[in-house]
């Protein structure tokens, strides 16, 4: 996980351990800091992008500080015509805008 590796990297995570909650998965991760069930977090950036009730502040890891979130995208044999369509704009400028946009890095 990469909020385990980022802490580790700073040497503090054995510290902080007793007080961790994980979440089963990063929606869930982000509900516990939405809800205030989590006095603080580190979430994907993308799951909260968008988003205009956020209750706190939000700081963004610097890329140099952690390794990559890789994302990918498979297009399957037997795929429907609609799935073709969309694996097709998802090749193109604007769709790599929106995710940069929604806080995905450009493919």
């Amino acid at each position: 996980m990469a909020a385990m590796d980022w802490l580790q990297h700073w040497s503090v995570k054995d510290t902080l351990q007793p007080r961790l909650v994980l979440g089963e998965n990063a929606a869930q991760s982000v509900q516990f800091v939405l809800s205030g069930a989590a006095r603080a977090g580190i979430v994907a950036w993308p799951l909260l992008a968008s988003r205009r009730d956020l209750p706190g502040q939000a700081w963004l890891i610097p890329e140099s500080e952690h390794i990559p979130l890789e994302q990918k995208m498979v297009l399957m044999k037997h795929a429907t015509p609609t799935a073709h369509s969309f694996y097709d704009f998802m090749q193109t400028t604007t769709a790599k805008k929106i995710l940069i946009e929604h806080g995905f890095g450009a493919p």
